[in-house]
This record gives C-alpha cells, structure tokens and sequence, in this order.
C-alpha cells in the first residue's frame, strides 16, 4: 500500500510515476495523470490499474498481494479488474 500511496503522490504532485509505469506508454501514464487530477477514478479503479500494472511486471498473484500488501484472491480480483478481465502476463 506504501507504494501506491507514494505513486498516487507522485502523479498529483507531478503529473507523472517513472517507478513501476516507466516502460509504460506515455500515452497510458498520462492519461492515468489526467484521470487523477481530475478526480476521475475511484479507489477500487485506481488500486485496479496499479495491481494491473504490477502483475504484468512480476507475473504472479503472489507477488502482487506481498507488493501492495493484500490477500492474494483479493489482488487477483483488482488484477481482473484493472484489466478490464483479461489478464496478459
């Protein structure tokens, strides 16, 4: 959760996240910016996109769950959800 609250900080604050989103499109990012900065997104939604992002990094639920601190069916749950229900590793 730490890293979430530090990227969601970082993104107000900046307008852009180079952590985890580096190898991100900057189309992506910056319209996840945008999103944040015009309060666009719910909690659920951003925690989503995050545990998205993360899973396609580290490529498993497990990893996931200990990085942002959740249960993992939980994470997978955010996981589905940030993707809109298709997950690619």
């Amino acid at each position: 959760m730490r890293e979430l609250e530090q990227a969601v900080r970082r993104i107000l604050l900046t307008g852009r996240y180079a952590g985890d989103l580096a190898d991100a499109a900057p189309a992506q990012e910056e319209r996840l910016a945008q999103q944040l900065r015009e309060g666009e997104l719910t909690a659920d939604e951003l925690l989503g996109r995050y545990c998205a992002r993360l899973y396609r990094q580290l490529g498993t639920y497990a990893e996931v769950a200990k990085r942002v601190g959740l249960d993992p069916r939980t994470t997978r749950k955010f996981v589905q959800a940030g993707t809109g229900g298709t997950v690619r590793a």
